[in-house]
């Protein structure tokens, strides 16, 4: 099957710039990323946001660009979708962080302290694993205790989205899902994400919003979707 990059002009607003969204309304992770680079905005037409992935449980041990390679290893033709809630380290943060620190006996640090060798290289011996998770509390905690910190952004620290063609939020595999998850475990009502890819279909409603304005059922569906905000 392809998946073309198709033209309808200029993506507006400007690519570059940040939408907010509820992180509890983005609840599945597209693999593979699809896009060919890490800027601009992409439109591809397709059926890349419509296939669920039959795991429930991903494991994040390993590397993000080995998951293509796993997505042809089970036979699910093309790009598919994961369940956030199904991925390991959702679990896993949910069950080892808490107010009182980082539970070292929990399964979760357990399966990685047992299995460090297969373990990506944030996590692949006892003292990364154990630096690793301290570094993830802190941040864990600064969520908590401030929300998501804006100039983190330009630092590179920005979470990327995919918008399927009914408005689905979609998290892209580029980056940042820790910040991500604990957005979703916290429940923060606004995290601020650029959208690198929109499905043709999407950018048609976009386009209507911005020429004509929306339809009656349109308004009914979209009124208040973030990515038609100041269009």
């Amino acid at each position: 099957m392809k998946y073309q990059n198709v033209k309808y002009g200029d993506p507006k607003p400007n690519p570059e710039k940040l939408i907010y969204v509820d992180p509890r309304d983005v609840n599945y992770l597209l693999i593979p990323k699809l896009i060919p680079c890490s800027s601009g905005t992409w439109i591809y037409s397709g059926d890349w946001d419509q296939k669920l992935c039959p795991y429930d449980y991903v494991s994040m041990y390993d590397d993000w660009d080995s998951w293509s390679s796993l997505v042809d290893a089970q036979r699910v033709k093309g790009p598919c979708l994961i369940k956030i809630n199904s991925l390991s380290h959702y679990s896993g943060f949910k069950s080892t962080f808490s107010e009182d620190g980082v539970d070292r006996n929990s399964d979760f640090y357990e399966n990685l302290s047992r299995n460090y060798k297969i373990n990506d290289t944030k996590y692949n011996s006892p003292k990364k694993i154990k630096n690793r998770l301290d570094y993830d509390m802190e941040l864990y905690n600064k969520l908590k205790d401030n929300g998501y910190d804006i100039s983190e952004v330009s630092k590179g620290e920005h979470i990327d989205i995919a918008i399927g063609r009914r408005g689905e939020l979609l998290k892209l595999p580029t980056g940042g899902e820790h910040r991500f998850i604990f957005s979703k475990i916290l429940g923060l009502n606004q995290i601020p994400v650029k959208v690198r890819l929109r499905h043709s279909k999407w950018q048609k409603v976009r386009n209507n919003k911005y020429n004509n304005g929306l339809d009656k059922l349109e308004i009914n569906m979209y009124s208040d979707h973030p990515d038609l905000d100041n269009l």
